[in-house]
């Protein structure tokens, strides 16, 4: 079964919508045990790192669902935020833990020149990319 998770905030409704449209049926998880029934979860974005990290905690899914990538229990997709949360750390408006699940941090855009919140596609430099 598909889950999409729903802390709150984020783009939940559009992914949902998205999922109505395709005629795919779906689980809203709202509570740790509603993880357990899925072979696949979508964790929805937009929003800060630090809000959607408290959020989830505030709901008793930040422990499980950290647990659960790190065993792969399911596939997962994170979108946006949802993906951002997986890194050691976040440090978009103060820094703070993320899940843990992927080496690194999540650091905000520094680039002057970039307009924020940026959207949109860009060519990457990997001779300027710092390995982790």
């Amino acid at each position: 079964m598909l889950g999409v998770v729903d802390y709150g905030s984020g783009n939940f409704t559009s992914v949902c919508s998205a999922l109505d449209h395709l005629g795919i049926s779906y689980i809203t998880i709202r509570e740790a045990a509603s993880l357990l029934d899925c072979s696949h979860v979508i964790l929805p974005g937009v929003g800060a790192f630090h809000d959607c990290m408290n959020s989830l905690g505030q709901r008793g899914l930040q422990e499980p669902l950290r647990d659960m990538l790190k065993e792969n229990v399911f596939f997962f997709l994170g979108i946006c935020v949802g993906h951002q949360i997986l890194a050691d750390v976040g440090s978009e408006f103060k820094e703070g833990p993320g899940l843990g699940v992927i080496a690194g941090r999540t650091d905000r855009l520094s680039d002057e020149n970039s307009r924020l919140p940026h959207v949109g596609w860009n060519e990457l430099d990997l001779e300027t990319i710092t390995p982790i």
